[in-house]
């Protein structure tokens, strides 16, 4: 009868472990799954491509009593990159090739605004503050399948956050903050 209700210990205390590993790799495996990128989010990669000779101005940019024009150029000096394909939600579709936003920031000392008004040549404004600004990365993308981008594809400069493409709507920044035809960016 000893033995009988050794085993039974035995039985139950390797049930205990079987349950507490059983749970260790369910909170493993739900840890790596949330902290993993899904198979459709988007990456960016950095290129190696000659930047723009286009000297001409398309940008201005910097504070309301003191603004600088600035070209393609200019805004390609910076390290460039490049979006997975990707469709637009409202028309363009492919790779995008651009710069970090913060980036050209520093090069023009607007890191630190704490506001910034983005002017779209027909007038649509979006104001974006420093924290969000922190909080996502936002890409001004410079080029499509690494063509300038047409005015027909909504060019010449797209402010994009490819990270939330593919994000629920609910975990993705309001695609109200994506603005094209992008002319001035004003600290405010």
């Amino acid at each position: 009868m000893d033995r009988v209700r050794c085993n039974q210990k035995t039985i139950s205390h390797n049930n205990n472990i079987n349950k507490i590993y059983i749970t260790l790799l369910s909170i493993l495996t739900i840890t790596m799954t949330l902290s993993s990128p899904s198979a459709g989010a988007m990456t960016v990669h950095a290129i190696y491509e000659a930047p723009s000779t286009d000297t001409t101005p398309i940008l201005e940019l910097g504070f309301p009593e003191h603004t600088t024009l600035v070209s393609m150029a200019d805004i390609e000096s910076l390290p460039l990159y490049k979006t997975d394909n990707m469709n637009h939600f409202d028309g363009p579709s492919g790779q995008f090739y651009g710069v970090w936003l913060n980036d050209l920031l520093a090069k023009y000392h607007l890191e630190n605004a704490p506001r910034l008004r983005f002017t779209a040549l027909d007038g649509y404004e979006v104001f974006i503050d420093q924290a969000n600004r922190k909080k996502r990365q936002y890409f001004l993308a410079t080029r499509l399948n690494n063509l300038p981008i047409t005015a027909d594809n909504l060019g010449p400069l797209m402010l994009l956050i490819p990270y939330d493409l593919n994000l629920p709507v609910n975990q993705a920044e309001s695609k109200s903050r994506w603005i094209w035809a992008l002319h001035t960016i004003i600290a405010q």
